[in-house]
């Protein structure tokens, strides 16, 4: 939903609703834009003088007019359809935070919070909104409920919330009885215990949680949510679990845990066996159906299986020696099935373990400078795989396999790397960097890129960034930070976010793949994503889990097939193929001849009433026979170097026929390649492809999605890029 939206930093929305359409308003760092007719456009002129956007307010005023109220760094400005115009300039301080507007008595009252206070415009001038009881000016959001005859105006502030109800003009009121009032955000919820009875959430910094805090108000009574928080947090980790997310806050003494989303306090989380509690770094990886917590810790690196979360730690320090036991950083990859362990250790060495072997490895180069390692990352590009590590000298990067670091501090003004993450976002890669004075961000795939600052919006005096974590939730991406007052914080990253499907029941929203299909006289919608499959009626509101027996639900891709009057699913995961009949109840592998892969697409090949399966992955392209034992074999053509799959790492699959010949297409990050499907009558074992590349013309060979459309004997293929589609004519 980003294209056209020329500045991402979004810090307010409105939506416009009439009777044929619906507009989506953006406030961001760069101006205000609009979206409609799946398109943004930007909407400023010279008028609007302030670009750095902070909140938007839409009203329909009583001759039916739709106006739009931008609040900005430079005042309150108004938008009529066709031009911008700023709201009187007699408005004591410009800096406006929140704006909310109200109808009473037939006067239009708008309201703006700034540094000195909550103003209010009656049409002809702005005037302070009384300061008595108002005991803190500095106004960072506005909140409005109720009717004419009773309204509330609800200041969240740098010292507190505060009510003032405007239909008597009775004076501030303050809401007193939490630990931290910093409040950054207001929420209103009717409790429908009674007419008029409502809950005041507000969000403050005094605590953990996804807005550093949350208190309630209720009934005029105030309930601190943050008690018994984890004090001095060293690490962070987040995973999706069947009730919600969770956080995972690593101390010295010991790892806390909390539900992103409920009212619960923090917890201890297990310690069995974790004969060290001073824990310094956390990481979660999957393997084999299962995921597992590494806690690098003063005392050596322990390992729990999170999906057996009462079970105990395992102690896989091993032979590290004793004077490197203070695991500082931790990372882990997978190669061919075997897990490879980095732990970043004092005095710039790092070691490696192998989740088949139980004997460390130390790299045979310590890092330049000879500094501690706080921070490490991994991540594969073009072939090769990269670690990242992060000193208090800078950032440095290793290929695997070689022996040289080199330095990677490209215009990185603060170079005491504390945290480090990876993540992937439409095809590009990038690296965050937590340090003392806040986070940067390099983009991976650009060789010319250089460190840039990152979003430090959680306004605390003390931006070191300890540590850092990236996950997705609701079909957003969010960062993960603990700072150096040891408090841990969250906020949306800014990326893609689709609101068109209701999530309620979606306990992970990093959706992969989708698909309906009908049974028993109903539509239905599976979704395939990182934390398992989901699925609900097409008409109705609420996902419910669809993977019983799944052993990985880190799932990337979903096909549905017909045979002999039964009704299939195929389900690609990080490791297998798996299969259920509609109707069952459980998930079986298909397990022959398999080696763990990860699986990215599928397609069904049909053939005189007989069914194959293609399956392409980071390993190539499979095929299995379902009409005979079911056994996987490999299509890449290993055997013959001019003939073979030139790039087996294979995002996307199609299929067609031309001549009496089937092609497999198979696209990849070298391009499209054509696979001349040969088959043996006698023995389907043997039936392998003859492989060519079809990127004439394909200006760019990073492939992401294919698609055939054969008509009137012509067949055209098209090819998803990054950055573009491309067409090509067979």
């Amino acid at each position: 939903m980003n294209g056209g939206l020329k500045n991402t930093d979004v810090r307010a929305l409105a939506i416009d609703k009439t009777d044929d359409k619906q507009i989506v308003w953006a406030g961001t760092a760069g101006g205000v834009f609009r979206y409609e007719e799946n398109s943004w456009e930007s909407i400023n002129d010279e008028n609007l003088t302030s670009l750095d956007v902070r909140d938007l307010e839409m009203y329909v005023s009583s001759f039916g007019q739709h106006v739009l109220l931008a609040g900005t760094a430079g005042g309150v400005f108004k938008y009529n359809g066709t031009s911008w115009y700023e709201l009187k300039k007699d408005l004591k301080n410009k800096d406006v935070r929140a704006i909310k507007s109200y109808r009473q008595n037939s006067i239009r009252y708008i309201l703006a919070g700034t540094p000195e206070g909550v103003f209010r415009h009656n049409g002809g001038s702005w005037s302070e909104l009384v300061e008595n009881g108002l005991t803190s000016k500095d106004v960072r959001v506005l909140e409005m409920d109720g009717t004419d005859d009773d309204r509330t105006v609800w200041a969240g502030t740098a010292a507190g919330l505060f009510a003032y109800n405007v239909s008597n003009d009775s004076g501030w009121q303050e809401v007193t009885g939490w630990e931290n009032a910093d409040v950054r955000t207001i929420a209103i919820a009717n409790t429908g215990e009674g007419e008029g009875d409502r809950i005041i959430w507000a969000g403050t910094v005094g605590g953990v949680g996804t807005a550093g805090g949350v208190s309630r108000v209720a009934n005029g009574n105030s309930q601190v949510l943050t008690a018994d928080s984890p004090q001095d947090v060293r690490a962070v980790e987040s995973y999706a679990d069947n009730d919600g997310i969770y956080i995972l806050a690593g101390t010295e003494s010991g790892i806390f845990r909390r539900q992103l989303e409920d009212e619960i306090k923090w917890e201890k989380f297990n310690s069995d066996g974790l004969i060290n509690e001073n824990v310094k770094a956390l990481e979660i990886y999957a393997e084999k159906g299962d995921r597992y917590l590494l806690a690098g810790t003063a005392g050596g690196l322990f390992r729990l299986n999170l999906d057996q979360a009462n079970g105990t730690w395992e102690d896989i320090t091993y032979d590290l020696p004793e004077a490197k036991k203070n695991v500082l950083a931790i990372a882990t990859y997978a190669e061919s099935g075997v897990r490879t362990i980095f732990v970043g250790t004092t005095a710039g060495d790092v070691f490696s373990l192998k989740s088949d072997s139980q004997s460390w490895s130390k790299f045979d180069n310590s890092l330049p400078n000879e500094r501690d390692v706080q921070s490490l990352a991994t991540y594969e590009l073009r072939g090769d795989r990269y670690l990242f590590a992060g000193t208090g000298s800078g950032v440095f990067r290793l290929q695997l396999g070689t022996h040289a670091w080199e330095e990677y501090n490209q215009e990185l003004t603060d170079r005491n790397a504390l945290a480090l993450d990876i993540y992937y976002d439409s095809g590009d890669i990038s690296l965050l960097a937590g340090t003392s004075t806040g986070i940067f961000g390099l983009d991976l795939k650009d060789v010319t890129a250089s460190w840039g600052p990152f979003s430090d919006s959680w306004r605390d005096d003390n931006k070191e960034v300890r540590d850092l974590k990236t996950y997705h939730y609701n079909d957003r991406r969010y960062i993960l930070i603990a700072n150096g007052t040891g408090s841990i914080f969250t906020r949306d990253e800014g990326g893609n976010s689709w609101q068109d499907i209701p999530n309620e029941g979606l306990t992970n929203s990093n959706v992969r793949s989708l698909k309906i299909y009908p049974y028993e006289s109903i539509n239905y919608l599976l979704a395939g994503t990182a934390g398992g499959i989901f699925r609900r009626e097409l008409d109705g509101q609420t996902w419910n889990r669809f993977d019983n027996g799944l052993t990985n639900t880190d799932v990337y891709a979903l096909e549905m097939y017909e045979k002999d009057g039964d009704y299939y699913i195929l389900a690609g995961t990080a490791e297998d193929v798996c299969r259920r009949q509609l109707g069952e109840k459980n998930w079986q592998k298909l397990v022959r001849g398999w080696i763990n892969r990860q699986v990215r697409a599928f397609k069904i090949y049909q053939e005189g009433g007989k069914f194959y399966i293609l399956a392409g992955t980071e390993s190539g392209v499979f095929y299995l026979d379902l009409n005979g034992e079911e056994l996987w074999h490999s299509l890449n053509n290993d055997d013959s170097s001019d003939q073979r799959l030139q790039d087996k790492d294979v995002r996307t699959l199609d299929i067609y026929a031309q001549e009496g010949q089937s092609y497999i297409l198979a696209g990849t990050r070298s391009g499209v390649f054509s696979g001349l499907l040969v088959q043996d009558p006698d023995d389907r074992q043997k039936d392998t492809a003859i492989w060519t590349p079809q990127n004439r013309l394909l200006t760019n060979t990073d492939v992401y999605s294919l698609a055939v459309q054969t008509e009137a004997s012509e067949t055209t293929l098209f090819a998803g890029t990054r950055g573009a589609i491309s067409i090509a004519g067979k």
